[in-house]
């Protein structure tokens, strides 16, 4: 991981807009974030850690406290974050839950904590996870290939963490080896083995049961006894199979005796049968002759009746010729009656004209009105909207003007408070000082007491050179040590500190008075008279421009509405007016049509017999006629198609009265063959042939007999099938006992060797050692071996780290003991030995050997920065110019470090560096390569 972009938004004590591209750093992988303290180095790394993980770079700082005090409300907090994985670039943003001003009216609203995830691509972002942190929290984790306690292992190394690591005890270095290493899979593996080796010991128990159980199921003690039950089995199946052989025998000849009394049965009852179908076709035979003489009959009496008909068809040919005379007449009738009722619908449609015509003269006329008002309406809208302007210019500067006054109060409290915190400060540093000069001058007197002791007569004294020593100095009780004298440089040096920070808040303060003074006062200039006016007075105005305004509006908008109206109105009118005309034209000529249509009624009318000029009299004679002509012909037809079915029908009973005798005489020499065959079948069978007297079979005593047939040789076979599956099952038992014997023993082996290895890795066998614990011991030996390197370096060859000798039982949290080997003794020392900057170097380097194991264990991830958030004050010039050389070798290979420091020393040496500075607003960053 590369970082490219870092961007702050009221984060920390960054305020507005703090842009960071590491692209500045030009060709320099080492570089230096320097700054005071407490001006916002360590928020530097708070960023990019909150950014990727939603986490602060120590894990200890509220994300709810990373909001900048010094931020505007309307600036929202954001980090976003630009960094690179090999070829691929990607952008991570987040912005934490947070109180926003609303886009609408006043008051804030709660924005809720969200998080996006894009990959740079062409230009574009393209989204991998967006506003659900835990979905980009858990992509980032498997981008980077680490969590956040690992990312703050390899990459932050943060201020006040260096020593976690190297003080812990084991049970707390086993918890963070389990946490970065993830070595809680092997104590899984462990348990996983030992519950193998219980589910194989159950299986085994399970195998053992299931062979007793088969056993018992054969009912023998042992599996030696099986091959005799076996023989015994065979020998009675080869019974049972004889015996269903000579029950199969007889059983098939009963069945034939049956099948062929049955079958002589049948064609006795068949013979039976067609003879009485005989008799029924010859009785249907004569009935079809004698409905055939009735048929002709009629048909006779129905061609008699010629002359009537042939009457009907000349009076249907006299009724046709008067029909085109009365459509004449229906027709005049129908325009006569279709003028008169047009003409009472164009009176109704005039009416309803003249009615419309003059409500459309009122809506134009109203319309007039309404337009010519709201033209007068429209008019004065912009006088109104510029009057609107100025009231609400007024009022918005009346309520700066209050918050001014409010802002100068404020600031004139905060000023003070300062001014107060300056003056207790000078007074501090006063009494520090002169604590500090009374110590100075006791210790003095101390140290001219104590040469006065040693003073002999004669002797010159290695102060003065005097021979003569006639009033040496007396030794007090109350002498300052030198630890004395340091806590009172300190204190000194702390109340100076504070009195610097106590001015730069004073001044930062009275600068926040006068500014806030000097808007209010430009704010009083430009109101004038209207600085003291009542503000519920200026919304009054304002409230009653905006209500004219909105009609002016209202009017203007309306206008084009109001237009088409009258338009709409006046067309209706026109065109309703012409309506009218039309309609009375329309009446005129319909009037002329009526006329001509009474007088052809009267001349059609006389042409036409009385009886037939009503309407339907004709068509009515002449349905009547062509119905009588319709039935007495449908009369002769129907006779004749009966005569024709008659004749049909005779044939037809007559050819099925022949065919039928034919049929009988067959089955009745098919009788004749199956009695034969029945006989044989019973002689066969050792039966008494049939009587010639009574030939018909006694089939319930055949069949009585084929059923009990059929019942002893079911019997027999009943009896082979139980023969049968006693010996089948037998068999199978012989075979799940061979196979059960070789799968327990399959098993025993198995379970021997999963309860071996589950007992070694529980640490109960061998070495004793749990495998987790034997896996955190060698993570351990390898990070020690790494940080032993750079600790020789940094202390010239003189330190090295191993884990403690004899140091217990690594089943336990023992075991994982740090001591440290100081080659000028040739001992080993606890590490909690070490002096302040001795400490330092060893927990810096085994810092450095954690993050390079880590990363070797990461599934091959390559983490191309490391940045280094420590103090370097502890060390001695030697000592830091060995640490830094050993921080300027990780940058090899093009690793950028990042290395977070306020001392002078540290600056000299690194000529690429992030300066952060101060100031009343906010700090500002921004990178600088000398």
């Amino acid at each position: 991981m590369k970082p490219l972009r870092l961007s702050l938004e009221a984060f920390g004590p960054y305020a507005g807009r703090q842009d960071l591209d590491f692209a500045d750093l030009g060709d320099q992988s080492f570089f230096l974030i320097h700054g005071p303290t407490g001006a916002g180095k360590t928020s530097i790394l708070d960023g990019i850690s909150y950014a990727l993980y939603g986490q602060t770079s120590g894990g200890q700082r509220e994300t709810r406290d990373l909001r900048s005090h010094f931020a505007d409300a309307d600036t929202p907090t954001r980090v976003t974050f630009d960094f690179a994985l090999g070829a691929k670039t990607y952008r991570v943003e987040r912005t934490p839950e947070q109180q926003v001003p609303k886009v609408r009216g006043g008051g804030t609203k709660k924005q809720p904590y969200a998080a996006h995830l894009w990959e740079l691509a062409g230009g574009a972002e393209v989204p991998l996870a967006t506003e659900k942190p835990t979905v980009v929290d858990a992509a980032v984790a498997d981008l980077l290939g680490f969590r956040a306690s690992q990312f703050r292992q390899v990459v932050l190394l943060p201020q006040g963490r260096f020593q976690e690591f190297m003080l812990a005890g084991s049970a707390d270095r086993q918890a963070i080896l389990q946490t970065l290493f993830q070595t809680g899979r092997y104590a899984a593996l462990a348990e996983a083995l030992g519950e193998r080796e219980k589910a194989l010991r159950e299986a085994l128990l399970a195998a053992q049961a299931e062979e007793r159980q088969l056993l018992a199921q054969a009912g023998v003690a042992a599996a030696r006894e099986l091959p005799d039950r076996l023989e015994a089995t065979a020998q009675l199946v080869e019974a049972r199979v004889r015996e269903q052989a000579e029950a199969r025998r007889t059983f098939d000849r009963a069945e034939r005796v049956l099948g062929e009394g049955k079958h002589l049965e049948e064609a006795l009852a068949r013979v039976q049968l067609l003879e009485r179908e005989e008799v029924r076709l010859a009785e249907a035979s004569e009935a079809r002759a004698r409905a055939l003489a009735k048929a002709e009959a009629a048909l006779a009496h129905e061609e008699a009746r010629e002359p009537l008909r042939e009457e009907l068809r000349r009076a249907i040919a006299r009724l046709e010729e008067l029909e085109p005379k009365l459509v004449d007449l229906e027709q005049a009738r129908k325009e006569a009656e279709g003028a008169t009722q047009e003409a009472r619908r164009l009176q109704i449609s005039a009416d309803e004209d003249i009615r419309r015509r003059d409500a459309a003269g009122l809506e134009a006329t109203h319309q007039r009105a309404l337009l010519q008002e709201l033209r007068t309406e429209a008019s004065q809208l912009e006088g109104r909207d510029g009057l609107l302007r100025l009231a609400r210019q007024r009022r918005t500067q009346r309520e700066q003007f209050d918050q001014a006054k409010q802002l100068v109060e404020r600031a004139s409290a905060v000023h003070d408070a300062a001014h107060a915190g300056l003056k207790a400060a000078e007074q501090s540093v006063q009494a520090a000082r002169t604590w500090l000069r009374d110590l100075q001058e006791r210790h003095l007197a101390a140290q001219a007491a104590h040469l006065a002791q040693n003073l002999s007569p004669g002797e010159p004294c290695p102060v003065c050179g005097s021979e003569a020593h006639p009033h040496p100095a007396a030794p007090s009780s109350d002498q300052p040590d030198e630890q004395a004298l340091q806590r009172a440089r300190a204190q000194q040096d702390e109340a100076e500190a504070a009195l610097g920070q106590a001015q730069k808040s004073a001044a930062s303060r009275f600068a926040d008075l006068e500014t806030a003074r000097a808007r209010r006062e430009d704010l009083a200039h430009h109101l004038g008279e209207d600085a003291h006016a009542d503000p519920a007075a200026l919304e009054a105005e304002e409230a009653r421009y905006l209500e004219a305004l909105q009609r002016s509006r209202q009017a203007e908008a309306s206008l084009s509405r109001i237009e088409r109206s009258l338009a709409e109105a006046e067309a209706v009118q026109q065109q309703v007016e012409a309506n009218l005309a039309a309609t009375t034209r329309r009446q005129s000529e319909v009037a002329l049509l009526e006329a001509g249509a009474q007088a052809r009624m009267k001349v059609h009318e006389a042409a036409l017999p009385e009886e037939l000029r009503a309407p339907g009299a004709l068509a009515a004679q002449r349905r009547e006629a062509e119905g009588e002509l319709a039935r007495s012909e449908a009369g002769l037809k129907a006779a004749r198609e009966a005569r024709n079915a008659g004749q049909a029908a005779a044939i037809e009973a007559e050819a099925a009265l022949r065919s039928h005798r034919a049929r009988l005489e067959a089955s009745r020499a098919e009788g004749r063959r199956v009695e034969a065959e029945f006989a044989a079948a019973l002689e066969a069978a050792g039966g008494e042939p049939p009587s010639e007297v009574s030939p018909v079979p006694d089939l319930p005593a055949l069949q009585a007999a084929r059923d009990g047939a059929q019942a002893r040789f079911a019997r027999a076979g009943e009896a082979l099938g139980h023969a049968q599956s006693e010996r089948a099952a037998l068999q199978r038992l012989e075979a799940s006992l061979a196979e059960l014997e070789a799968r327990q023993g399959a098993e025993e082996r198995r379970h021997r060797a999963a309860a071996s290895l589950a007992r070694v890795a529980r640490g109960e066998d061998g070495a004793r050692i749990s495998f987790e614990r034997y896996v955190q011991g060698a993570l351990l030996d390898e990070v020690l071996v790494s940080a032993s390197e750079r600790l020789r370096r940094m202390s010239k060859q003189r330190y090295a780290l191993r884990r403690a000798v004899g140091s217990g039982d690594l089943r336990r949290a023992g075991g994982l003991e740090l001591e440290i080997t100081d080659a000028h003794t040739g001992r080993a020392r606890a590490v909690s030995s070490l002096s302040g900057g001795e400490g330092f170097q060893a927990s810096l380097a085994l810092a450095l050997g954690l993050s390079d194991v880590v990363q070797r264990h990461a599934g091959g991830i390559r983490l191309d920065t490391v940045f280094i958030d420590e103090g370097f004050g502890s060390l001695d010039a030697e000592a830091l110019d060995l640490a830094l050389r050993t921080l300027e070798e990780l940058n090899q290979g093009g690793r950028l470090v990042g290395l977070i420091s306020h001392l002078d020393d540290v600056k000299a040496r690194i000529s690429a560096r992030l300066e952060v500075t101060p100031g009343p607003g906010g700090s500002h960053a921004r990178f600088r390569v000398d």
